[in-house]
């Protein structure tokens, strides 16, 4: 009898390294069902949901948050934001997520734009802290109108003025009209959840912030509510442009936010023809129009040079510059609208700061520019994207296709002031005699011209001593023409961007020089 039980358990460990080895060295073969396609993050389609995406190689279109609750079968999270919404000192979960075990309303069942893309309507659920059971539970449950997850938002803001947070959650659905849902938190209520506004329009929503004063900022009083304002097509003009503006305003006696008036606005006259191509429902058209340098207009019509955005069709990149800080974003995927396109992005450093881009065509040379924060973190933009842009004058040969170049590179440089280390990160070092001084870096096209951007963090060690070669750090922002030479060389010629271009400084260029070991 031990005999025989001495041979089963020899079979049984044969059998089980044959097995480890044929899964080692033939995986596909005896696992195929787990072999997944890579839907193209930069294709304008969506990919049906979110499970086939590659986290170890592509950016990530969920937040790094997690859901406290499980989700039911059928639900897939879309956003989560999480928030101590009613002060009791433990944070709250808002969930958005696509419930595909319940059917979709209207025309969402079926393609959309042309993609054959599976739509399912996008739900929210609020997930509160019970201390007398020491666990989170689904408090609510809602349909937004929205069906696109990849063009859904969701953040916070003190809508009324009683230092309280709303939720807005906006979104596109099927039929290309953009939707906003706002929530308001209310204690001491069995449903401590209400809708304070849902809207849904072909044109566009944006809120009115309006100045509050000190005593709001110093937490003694309360503020005034903020406006929507809602744009949406005429229906009964024969320009693709002319719009009709309605402002809904918060009502204290209801709880809620109502409509006030509507104003017509005749929209900029452009070539019927030119605004049938641009707005024809082809975000590739739209997205070759956009493709280039926009400035700011300030209110009083003037080109604001110290700010502009960036949009890199080639490399699918935005670029917002201002108030001396540059924030690069992967464009992810654009969707269609009555007046322009909503594009997707996602920064290329911070995978959970999201930016939603709504572009509408406003003339034949200027766009309205509306962007939604969805950070998924506690943070401060310090430049007002909003507004309108007007394409710059930046002489480059339109018929011949912009060269590529590599934002990030690695190698070691040695230059007048220092070895400059340039990582694959995005990050650099500087270091001479004990002085080192680090940051970040990218290099980009702007027409023909190829250029670098370095913008200093930190340095440590002694001072540089006045007129020393480390004296001649970089000390803020600086951005630089670059000539590649004989022998991997590299010019540096400092610049600076502006409304005619770019111009040069005259200085004395930087000579970077390939640091070789012996």
């Amino acid at each position: 009898m031990k005999r025989g039980t001495l041979i089963l358990t020899l079979i049984a460990f044969g059998c089980t390294a044959a097995m480890i080895t044929a899964l080692i060295f033939f995986p596909s073969q005896i696992l195929p069902s787990l072999k997944r396609e890579k839907p193209d993050i930069r294709a304008t389609g969506e990919p049906d949901d979110f499970a086939g995406v590659d986290l170890t190689n592509i950016r990530t279109f969920k937040a790094s948050a997690e859901p406290l609750v499980g989700l039911e079968a059928g639900e897939l999270v879309v956003t989560v934001l999480s928030e101590d919404f009613d002060g009791d000192g433990h944070e709250e979960q808002i969930i958005a997520y696509r419930n595909f075990g319940a059917p979709a309303t209207g025309a969402a069942s079926g393609a959309s734009s042309g993609n054959a893309v599976q739509a399912a309507q996008v739900y929210i659920t609020f997930v509160d802290y019970n201390a007398e059971t020491r666990q989170y539970s689904r408090v609510l449950n809602d349909k937004t109108p929205a069906t696109r997850p990849a063009t859904v938002a969701m953040y916070t803001q003190d809508l009324i003025g009683d230092h309280k947070s709303c939720i807005i959650v906006s979104g596109m659905n099927e039929n290309e009209e953009k939707t906003m849902s706002v929530y308001k938190w209310i204690n001491g209520r069995d449903t401590p959840i209400i809708k304070i506004a849902e809207i849904i329009t072909d044109g566009s929503i944006s809120i009115l912030d309006t100045e509050r004063p000190d005593a709001y900022t110093q937490g003694l009083t309360s503020g005034q509510s903020y406006a929507i304002q809602v744009r949406s097509s005429d229906p009964t003009s024969s320009s693709g442009l002319d719009q009709i503006e309605t402002t809904w305003k918060y009502s204290g006696a209801k709880g809620v936010y109502e409509k006030q008036g509507d104003v017509r606005l005749p929209g900029a006259r452009i070539d019927t023809r030119a605004v049938r191509e641009l707005l024809s429902g082809n975000s590739a058209r739209f997205e070759q129009f956009v493709g280039g340098l926009w400035y700011h207009v300030s209110p009083s019509g003037t080109l604001d040079s110290d700010q502009y955005i960036y949009f890199d069709t080639e490399s699918r990149e935005i670029i917002f510059y201002g108030d001396n800080t540059q924030q690069v974003y992967t464009w992810r995927n654009s969707s269609t609208t009555r007046f322009g396109i909503y594009i997707s992005s996602q920064n290329i450093l911070v995978p959970t700061m999201n930016r939603i881009v709504d572009l509408e065509l406003e003339s034949a040379d200027s766009i309205r520019v509306r962007v939604f924060e969805d950070v998924r973190m506690r943070i401060q933009v310090s430049a007002p994207w909003d507004g309108s842009y007007r394409k710059a004058n930046v002489s480059a040969n339109k018929n011949k296709r912009p060269a590529k170049v590599n934002t990030f590179i690695s190698g070691i440089y040695d230059c007048t002031f220092g070895r400059f280390n340039f990582s694959p990160d995005g990050t650099y070092e500087i270091a001479q005699a004990g002085i080192l001084q680090n940051g970040t870096y990218s290099f980009f096209m702007l027409g023909d011209a190829e250029l670098l951007e370095i913008r200093p963090k930190n340095l440590s060690g002694e001072p540089p001593e006045r007129d020393s070669p480390a004296s001649y750090l970089p000390k803020g922002q600086e951005t630089y023409r670059v000539e590649r030479g004989e022998e991997a060389s590299i010019k540096l010629n400092r610049v600076r961007i502006g409304t005619q271009g770019i111009s040069e400084y005259h200085e004395v260029p930087v000579i970077l020089m390939p640091a070789y070991k012996e």
